[in-house]
């Protein structure tokens, strides 16, 4: 039988999701799919369980990016701290807009490439605005 069950338990019981869980077995990494037969684990041996500490254990959310010029709203799934370089270049990117010539806003505050979402208050589900400038912004 896979370890999926087993792990999912091992979740649920100690309140931790599974995704920020490590399972090994004599320095083996165990995945959902494994079985002790596979594995060579035989009754009373022990399974090590480690919590991660690492960048994939951050809290995700979804923000939306709406514009005027496409006259839609754009999804993007984003680390609360994580800067918004990335995403602006990606919505630049969709969208074929030069990054230069567009600014995005959040509530009212110009959102530079430093920002992140837990920085700017950004909940999951909300929206910035994008807007296309009449001139490119050429940094000196």
């Amino acid at each position: 039988m896979p370890f999926s069950k087993l792990m999912a338990a091992y979740s649920r019981q100690t309140g931790h999701e599974l995704n920020t869980l490590r399972f090994v077995y004599d320095g083996t990494s165990i995945s959902k799919r494994h079985t002790s037969e596979s594995l060579g684990i035989e009754n009373g041996e022990t399974i090590f369980c480690f919590k991660l500490r690492h960048k994939n254990t951050q809290e995700k959310i979804i923000i939306n990016i709406f514009s005027r010029m496409i006259n839609k709203s754009i999804q993007f799934k984003i680390a609360k701290r994580t800067s918004f370089n990335k995403l602006m270049a990606t919505y630049s990117r969709r969208t074929g807009h030069e990054l230069n010539t567009l600014r995005f806003v959040y509530d009212g505050t110009s959102i530079s490439k430093r920002h992140t979402s837990e920085s700017l208050g950004i909940e999951n589900g909300e929206t910035i605005f994008c807007f296309k400038l009449r001139h490119k912004v050429i940094k000196k």
